[in-house]
């Protein structure tokens, strides 16, 4: 019986997840916003803005006249209604890169459902919304569109399509159908692994399990670095491997161990994780080989501190950061 109905609650949220569209906190975003409004979920639609260059001042979670104009900008830019409102289908053209991971992320997911399948609605010309942006995005994995994802099903749109159902054998309709969509949302095979944000209890607890292995990759100087996974219950407990991975863990924060929080991708198995992390050693240690004085901690989105059981806006902004770089990102800084 609880198997039940563990599967049809499932059902019910991959259904959400759908049709006829994504909402923006199903899909793990932010709520929609207005004027007036203040908030974590306006601080993230602000890191995106500040991110996508439509918003110059640094985020502090009002949303007021100039996150308005910012907003209209990309709405301007994604060729949406210029409303000024945060709505489902601004935050979708904001965070596409969001959106699509869910669809890549559903053999991690789906392997604890036994569902399969997941594809968007159908969409031919003229369609704007969710639906076209997962659409969009998929063509341009495949290396058939080379415009930005808009969310609108323009000429550009139906040309990549018609060329794509072409080279796949289809009737070359134009159309996003039922028969083209399951081959155009399979991974191309020369991509390298998409950096996915998943939400800590929503599954990322349980991506590493204690004891394993995996790399860390700070975004902003490029340096690289191994660890091991200690414990942890809100968040993740980590120790470099080797003093070698003290040393390069140390030079991201400049030789000065510090609470700052940083931007960083996690590689395991070849999936890589956006995440943030602190540089200060503390507590309990689990590898006194390592010359490192305790264990640092590791963010995912939406995880929490152990002592307040509150999210840290700081490590979710870093984690939001580091959703939009890729593991072979060039970097300034050697490796």
């Amino acid at each position: 019986m609880k198997k039940r109905i563990v599967r049809l609650f499932l059902l019910l949220l991959l259904g959400a997840l759908i049709v006829p569209a994504l909402p923006a906190q199903a899909a793990g975003l932010p709520a929609p916003s207005q004027l007036g409004e203040q908030g974590l979920h306006v601080r993230l639609l602000q890191e995106a803005l500040h991110q996508q260059g439509f918003l110059s001042i640094q985020p502090d979670g009002h949303f007021g006249a100039l996150t308005l104009r910012a907003v209209e900008q990309a709405q301007r830019a994604h060729q949406l209604p210029v409303s000024g409102q945060a709505d489902e289908d601004t935050l979708a053209a904001l965070f596409a890169r969001v959106l699509y991971q869910h669809q890549d992320t559903k053999k991690q997911s789906i392997e604890l459902s036994g569902l399969d399948g997941l594809t968007p609605r159908e969409s031919g010309p003229g369609d704007k919304g969710t639906a076209v942006l997962w659409l969009q995005q998929a063509l341009i994995r495949h290396h058939y569109l080379n415009l930005p994802a808009s969310g609108v099903f323009d000429s550009g749109t139906h040309q990549a399509l018609v060329q794509f159902q072409t080279d796949q054998g289809l009737a070359a309709s134009g159309r996003a159908d039922r028969d083209t969509l399951p081959r155009l949302m399979t991974r191309p095979e020369e991509a390298g692994p998409l950096t996915l944000m998943p939400a800590w209890y929503a599954g990322a607890e349980d991506l590493i399990p204690m004891g394993a292995t995996f790399e860390i990759k700070d975004v902003r100087t490029g340096i690289r670095f191994t660890c091991a996974r200690m414990m942890g219950v809100s968040h993740l407990d980590a120790e470099p491997v080797t003093p070698y991975d003290t040393q390069q863990m140390n030079r991201v924060y400049g030789g000065t161990w510090s609470w700052d929080r940083r931007p960083i991708l996690l590689r395991y198995q070849n999936q890589v994780y956006a995440a943030s992390m602190n540089g200060m050693p503390h507590g309990y240690v689990a590898n006194r080989q390592n010359g490192m004085p305790g264990h640092f901690c590791v963010h995912f989105s939406y995880s929490r501190g152990d002592g307040s059981q509150r999210v840290d806006t700081e490590h979710l902004n870093a984690a939001f950061e580091a959703s939009f770089a890729n593991w072979d990102d060039e970097v300034g800084t050697a490796l």
